[in-house]
C-alpha cells in the first residue's frame, strides 16, 4: 500500500476516534459514580443548595480506567407525587480538564434519568423504557435528544455504600443544536406560523404513541423548540415518566381529560387544513420492526413488563393501519385550528390549563438544559 494510502487510513482513524462521543455509541455503559448521597438537596426549589462533587469512573475502549470529576445537583422539579424518590433526576456538571480526552469531552452539563427508589427493582424496568421511548423518536427525525443507557455502580463517599441501577444520560440542547444546524428557542408561547404542520403532528402521534397527555407544544412543556436557518420552530419532546408505556406508580391523567389511565391513548394533536395523514402514518409503519427490535434487546427488563410495552405498541401500530381507527381515534379527535394560526387553539386558552399540560402543569419541570 502506499505510504500516502497509510497515512490517510491511520488519519481517518484518528479523527473517527476524535469524534466518538457518549451518545455515538448504544452498547450500555457500565460506570461508576461516587459522591456523598447526604448532601443531595432534594428540594432545590425551596432550599439554597450547592453542587455535590463527585466523581465518575468508566473503562474505555482501549480498557483503561478513566476518571472525571463532576458537580451534581438535583433536576430543579418539586412534584408531591415524586417527592417520595430516594434519588431523584440529576444534573451532572462536567470538569473540563478531566474531561478531556474522555466520553466526556466538551460536555459542560447532562441530564441523568435515575431509578428514584432504591428498594424496588421494577423502577430499574421503568428507566429501561423511558429510554425505549427516547430511542423511539430519534427513529423518526435526527432532530431528537440522542440517548446513551449506563449501568451504574452509585457509591457513597460518606458511607461506603454502593448499589447499582440501569440510568441514562440525555443529550445537552446545545449538542443537539450543533448536529442539526438549530439552535433552543426558548418561549412561553409559540407563534403557530413559524412551525411546520408535519413536524408538529410527528410530535403529537408519537405521544399518542407513546401515552403521553403531560406535554405541550403551543406553551412548551416538557417541549423544547429548536429553531432552524429560516426562523421555522421544530418540536423536541423529553421527560416521559408520565406516558402510558413507562407507567410509573405516581403518573396520573388530567382530570379534565375523558382518560381514566395513562396507558388509555388521546390524542391531542391539531387539525391542520389539507393536512396528508397517510404520510404521516407511513412514516411510523416504516420504523415498527425498528422499534419491537429495539424493546427485544432491553433483555434485563422483567419479562412481564416487556410484553405489557410490546401489547401497548402493538395497539397503537394497529389503530394507525386501519383506515376506520385512524379516523375515529385520531383524526376525528385533533383539535380544531382557528384562522389565524397565530391565535389560541380551541381548548387552549392564554392562560396555561391542566388540560393542556397534563398532569405536571403546575408544577413544571426544569428544561433538560435549564442550568
Amino acid at each position: 500500500m502506499p505510504r500516502y494510502a497509510v497515512l490517510s487510513f491511520v488519519f481517518c482513524l484518528a479523527a473517527s476516534a476524535a469524534q466518538a462521543s457518549l451518545f455515538d455509541d448504544s452498547v450500555v455503559l457500565e460506570m461508576q459514580i461516587a459522591f456523598d448521597f447526604d448532601a443531595i438537596c432534594m428540594n432545590p426549589v425551596e432550599n439554597d443548595c450547592e453542587d455535590v462533587p463527585g466523581v465518575i469512573s468508566y473503562m474505555s475502549a482501549d480498557g483503561e480506567s478513566r476518571d472525571v470529576s463532576v458537580n451534581i445537583g438535583t433536576r430543579g422539579r418539586w412534584n408531591p407525587k415524586t417527592a417520595g424518590c430516594q434519588l431523584p433526576s440529576l444534573f451532572v456538571y462536567f470538569d473540563e480538564q478531566t474531561a478531556t480526552g474522555t466520553l466526556f469531552e466538551g460536555e459542560s452539563m447532562l441530564p441523568l434519568t435515575t431509578h428514584c427508589r432504591h428498594h424496588n427493582r421494577a423502577y430499574g424496568d421503568m428507566v429501561q423504557i423511558e429510554y425505549l421511548a427516547h430511542r423511539i423518536f430519534t427513529m423518526l427525525t435526527d432532530v431528537s435528544l440522542r440517548t446513551r443507557l449506563l449501568s451504574v455502580t452509585y457509591k457513597d463517599t460518606h458511607s461506603s455504600g454502593t448499589r447499582k441501577r440501569y440510568a441514562f444520560f440525555v443529550e445537552h440542547f446545545d449538542r443537539l443544536g450543533e448536529r442539526t444546524g438549530t439552535k433552543w428557542h426558548d418561549t412561553e408561547r409559540v407563534d403557530l406560523d413559524k412551525v411546520r404542520p408535519r413536524e408538529m403532528e410527528r410530535l403529537s402521534l408519537y405521544q399518542y404513541m407513546i401515552g403521553n397527555l403531560d406535554w405541550s407544544a403551543i406553551q412548551p412543556h416538557n417541549v423544547a423548540m429548536f429553531e432552524d436557518a429560516h426562523g421555522f420552530l421544530t418540536p423536541v419532546p423529553y421527560d416521559f415518566d408520565y406516558s402510558g408505556i413507562v407507567s410509573t406508580p405516581y403518573a396520573s391523567p388530567p382530570s379534565e381529560l375523558p382518560v381514566y389511565s395513562v396507558r388509555q391513548r388521546f390524542y391531542r394533536g391539531l387539525c391542520w387544513p389539507e393536512f396528508d395523514w397517510d404520510a404521516l402514518f407511513d412514516e411510523f409503519l416504516a420504523i415498527e420492526d425498528d422499534v419491537f427490535a429495539e424493546l427485544a434487546s432491553l433483555s434485563k427488563v422483567n419479562f412481564k413488563e416487556r410484553r405489557r410495552v410490546r401489547y401497548f405498541l402493538k395497539d397503537f401500530f394497529r389503530t394507525i393501519r386501519t383506515g376506520k381507527n385512524r379516523q375515529s381515534k385520531i383524526i376525528d379527535r385533533c383539535r380544531v385550528l382557528p384562522g389565524l394560526a397565530g391565535s389560541p387553539v380551541a381548548g387552549d386558552s392564554g392562560e396555561q390549563s391542566q388540560a393542556d399540560e397534563g398532569p405536571a402543569a403546575e408544577e413544571p419541570a426544569a428544561p433538560l438544559n435549564s442550568q
